[in-house]
């Protein structure tokens, strides 16, 4: 018995998968031909305001648009340890900005039926509806409304793929706006093959986050270093250098006065290396205090984008802000991931200064604190394609969602 069980496992799961497909297929193409002719209603469905800057720009544009209207729908955090959503919006930020903003988990406790909102559109952050509560998850909300996707991270390695094009999402989206030619080609070949394709438009109109980044000023000498370590060191997706390059800050601070040194580490990072037994959190608060005591910075809340402003210098692990970095044409030290960057990513890295030890991290300091930058030009040539290509992104992005309504 347990042998025929198997024996039909995988046909029983293709077959269930081709069903989900026409399932969106019907969906999607029924929501695509569907037009209004009255005011288009637009929704962003948000949880994190990490990365609400990928978005913001799309909103923003919206809102200059006659016969739309826009809203924003706030689902509290998502709880690793307890792998629920979280019931409370304390200090939650979206609703300090943007006032208007509405409560997924409404004063009853039951959650929103987005439905009467009469949706055209709707904008998801991530590509992972487990961290929604299941009336807004894309597998609901493609019955009625074209759901659509800015990437929440610009893709760097073909590691990431699998969660980059990760069916169970992806399958409902009527749009999915992608950051590069590259990553078309790789999501024309995942899904080429599959019902719902041919219904949906995956566009290349430029990545909304970047604009902002080509007019960030520089200073002539860098005063403030900014350290990024990533949050994990799973073999194939990790990458993270926080426990080798745990000291880096405090040996910067020691060494060099004047300089102020900025400690973000991801928004996951402690909570995961506990989770994986990597250290305790009574080690991860330690190391918070004295984070604290060193007068190093320690950022957990500001837009990126802000941090970026601020700082003359990033040292990371492999991440997708490099390329939003790279754009000011500020100098990066990149602590090398073991695994191969794709093209795009490809052509940055050769702009970048590659360190595979702490050595060669102080001696780039050393450099570049003493005003010597030989990759500048290079970094400035590179910089000037990637302008081309994403400056107006947003502006497109809007025009393309309002042709079709």
């Amino acid at each position: 018995m347990k042998s025929i069980k198997k024996l039909i496992k995988k046909p029983v799961r293709i077959i269930g998968e081709r069903v989900l497909d026409l399932r969106s297929a019907y969906y999607i193409k029924r929501n695509i031909r569907a037009k209004n002719t009255g005011v288009i209603r637009i929704g962003f469905i948000v949880q994190m305001a990490e990365v609400w800057d990928k978005e913001v720009r799309i909103y923003e544009e919206l809102r200059t648009r006659a016969d739309v209207e826009t809203f924003l729908i706030v689902v509290p955090p998502y709880d690793l340890k307890t792998e629920t959503n979280s019931l409370s919006y304390e200090n939650d930020p979206f609703f300090s900005i943007y006032p208007e903003a509405i409560k997924a988990l409404q004063p009853d406790g039951n959650w929103i039926d987005i439905r009467k909102s009469n949706p055209d559109y709707v904008f998801f952050q991530r590509p992972y509806d487990q961290y929604l509560p299941k009336p807004l998850r894309s597998t609901e909300l493609v019955k009625y409304t074209k759901c659509c996707y800015v990437p929440y991270g610009y893709a760097g390695s073909d590691v990431f793929n699998r969660g980059n094009t990760n069916l169970p999402f992806f399958r409902n989206m009527s749009f999915v706006f992608l950051e590069s030619e590259y990553m078309k080609g790789v999501f024309r070949r995942s899904f080429n093959n599959r019902s719902m394709f041919k219904h949906q438009k995956y566009e290349t109109l430029g990545y909304p986050d970047l604009e902002v980044y080509f007019d960030i000023p520089s200073r002539d000498e860098i005063k403030n270093i900014l350290w990024t370590p990533r949050w994990s060191y799973d073999p194939e997706m990790g990458g993270s250098h926080f426990f080798e390059y745990k000291d880096l800050p405090f040996f910067i601070k020691s060494h060099y006065s004047g300089i102020d040194v900025v400690f973000r580490p991801h928004p996951l990072m402690f909570d995961e290396f506990i989770k994986q037994g990597l250290m305790k959190q009574q080690e991860a608060d330690d190391y918070k205090r004295r984070i604290r005591e060193a007068s190093i910075a320690y950022d957990s809340g500001t837009l990126i984008s802000e941090a970026i402003s601020r700082s003359d210098l990033l040292i990371t692990d492999y991440s997708s802000i490099i390329i939003n970095y790279f754009l000011t044409g500020k100098p990066i030290i990149y602590c090398k991931a073991d695994y191969e960057l794709n093209e795009e990513y490809s052509k940055i890295e050769s702009c970048l200064y590659v360190a595979e030890d702490q050595q060669q991290i102080e001696s780039y300091i050393a450099m570049l604190l003493n005003g010597e930058d030989p990759l500048a030009e290079k970094r400035k040539a590179l910089i000037e394609k990637y302008r081309l290509q994403h400056i107006g992104a947003a502006k497109r992005i809007v025009d393309c969602l309002l042709s079709v309504s």
